[in-house]
C-alpha cells in the first residue's frame, strides 16, 4: 500500500536574503554588472527571490525590481545597517 504525502501545506523556495549590488560604496562594480545580470545570476541559481541589502542604502532597490518584473523572481528591498555593534538586515515585503 502507498501512502499518500499531502504536500499542498508546504512550498519551499530557493532564497538568499543578502544580496549586494553596486548600489553598496564598497562594491566593485566589475564584479556585478547591470541590474539585469544580477537578476540572470540569481535565475541560473534557481534562486526564487532575493533581497537586495546594501550597504547603507536602499539605492538599487527599485533598479533590480524593474529589472525582475518580467520573471519569476521575487526581489524584496532591504538594507544592511553599519552599527557600533555590527550589521543589521533589514527586509521589507
Amino acid at each position: 500500500m502507498t501512502e499518500h504525502v499531502d504536500e499542498s501545506w508546504a512550498q519551499f523556495w530557493a532564497v538568499d536574503l543578502h544580496v549586494h549590488t553596486p548600489g553598496s560604496q564598497d562594491a566593485d562594480d566589475a564584479h556585478y554588472g547591470t541590474p539585469e545580470d544580477v537578476v540572470q545570476a540569481a535565475l541560473d541559481q534557481g534562486l526564487a527571490a532575493i533581497a537586495v541589502t546594501d550597504h547603507n542604502t536602499a539605492a538599487w532597490c527599485d533598479r533590480m525590481s524593474d529589472a525582475a518584473r518580467d520573471t519569476p523572481l521575487v526581489v524584496l528591498p532591504g538594507v544592511e545597517l553599519s552599527t557600533r555593534e555590527g550589521h543589521l538586515l533589514g527586509i521589507w515585503e
